[in-house]
């Protein structure tokens, strides 16, 4: 069958004096254009996804959730600076947009208490998933600590 170009990153972080922890996040790198990849789309209709019926634009541009960009990585960075870690320190965090989850992981290496990743496509929910597998030797009752949930913005009710 058909499969999906995936790529593994390695993160690497001081999360105490002495102690170095390392997280690996599998993501599609951003050289595979999701809006048209075979692969992908046998994924979508073994979820039962069919993006072509759901009118909006978003899914012109793919599955974007998928690739791993350079800004999570900055924003990794700086939550686990000083700074970060005392916005993080204790809290429970809720993640709109996910992605590939590697914020989720580095908020609890920050110091947060647990984190729920969010996300619209079942597609990044279902890698969000693998990757918090990926790192269950590294975060401590990784599943308590990182729950992931599908959460659509369309379909919010206000009050």
């Amino acid at each position: 069958g058909l499969q999906v170009l995936t790529e593994l990153a390695r993160f690497e972080a001081m999360v105490a004096a002495d102690e170095v922890a390392a997280i690996a996040i599998r993501h599609v790198p951003r050289t595979v254009q999701t809006a048209c990849d075979p692969g992908l789309a046998r994924l979508e209709e073994s979820l039962g996804l069919d993006v072509g019926t759901d009118p909006d634009p978003i899914w012109d541009w793919g599955h974007t959730g998928l690739h791993l960009f350079p800004s999570a990585m900055q924003m990794a960075a700086f939550l686990l600076t000083a700074g970060g870690r005392d916005l993080l320190r204790g809290r429970h965090v809720l993640e709109l947009g996910c992605g590939v989850g590697l914020l989720g992981h580095v908020a609890i290496l920050a110091g947060a208490t647990s984190i729920t990743l969010t996300d619209f496509d079942p597609l990044v929910l279902d890698l969000c998933k693998h990757n918090r597998e990926l790192n269950s030797g590294s975060v401590e009752n990784i599943h308590e600590r990182i729950k992931v949930q599908s959460l659509d913005w369309r379909h919010v009710r206000y009050p």
